[in-house]
């Protein structure tokens, strides 16, 4: 028997609207959702009323966007405030320390997946995003630029892909191993 899909509401929906963790997920339960996605808009302030919803069943969490809970220190939304790509290492070091933040509270949380960020493409003298985004309402031109985008990305140095790799790696080792058993 094929596993039926997962419909879950993104938490990011109450962004500024509800700040209350419990209340939150009470709030997904009313509205008939029986999962949700704890999103990068999640303060630190929610987490222990969300654990607590959780832990009762008020809702399941199925998956967790990094950085949740936001850092203190950050204003939500944070997807992207730190990436795994970053040339400085103390950068590429804090998004390991959060990511793994994030890991625990989605173990607590009871979340079997987890959204991350690998970082963003930048260009020198044009976004491409532009040329797409204009294209959105013709089908025929966005296929177009859509496929000059990924043939650009393709052309990108290997570096931009193996920095990700290997600041995966060295700042992570085995760790991730620890958490396949969510």
């Amino acid at each position: 028997m094929a596993n039926k899909p997962v419909i879950a509401l993104s938490t990011s929906f109450f962004h500024r609207k509800i700040s209350d963790g419990y209340e939150l997920m009470c709030k997904a339960a009313e509205l008939g959702f029986e999962y949700v996605e704890l999103g990068h808009t999640t303060a630190v302030a929610q987490a222990e009323g969300i654990l607590r919803a959780a832990k009762e069943g008020v809702v399941k969490v199925a998956s967790v966007h990094n950085f949740c809970p936001v850092p203190p220190f950050a204003a939500p939304p944070a997807p992207n405030l730190f990436s795994p790509a970053a040339k400085k290492r103390g950068e590429s070091a804090q998004w390991a320390r959060h990511t793994l933040n994030t890991l625990a509270f989605a173990a607590s949380a009871g979340a079997k997946r987890m959204v991350m960020h690998s970082g963003e493409m930048n260009f020198w003298l044009f976004s491409p995003v532009e040329k797409i985004s204009a294209a959105w309402g013709e089908i025929a031109r966005f296929k177009a630029e859509r496929e000059d985008l990924i043939a650009l990305a393709k052309r990108r140095p290997e570096k931009d892909f193996s920095r990700r790799v290997s600041s995966l790696d060295a700042e992570f080792g085995g760790a991730i191993r620890r958490y396949e058993s969510i």
